[in-house]
């Protein structure tokens, strides 16, 4: 690979690794939209719910949730609009 090429591919990861930084209180505040969201679905076990975002190369974010329960919450009929 030229060195041109090297540090364009350099660059562009620190650029996305910038993107990337989000700070405490947004991902505070997702954490806890996310939790009141899926609580109202499934048991949640407490302190199980985990956000991680990554960067793809394209520079698109990548967010995967995961979390624990311990049953699926009977919600009833949803009548269709």
């Amino acid at each position: 690979m030229r060195k041109a090429e090297e540090t364009a591919l350099r660059l562009k990861k620190v650029l996305l690794q910038d993107k990337l930084n989000v700070n405490v209180e947004f991902m505070q505040v997702l954490e806890s939209d996310l939790y009141n969201l899926l609580e109202n679905y499934l048991a949640l076990k407490q302190g199980s719910l985990r956000i991680k975002m990554d960067l793809t190369d394209s520079g698109d974010y990548r967010i995967k949730i995961t979390a624990d329960c311990d049953r699926v919450k009977n919600i009833g009929i949803v009548k269709k609009i």
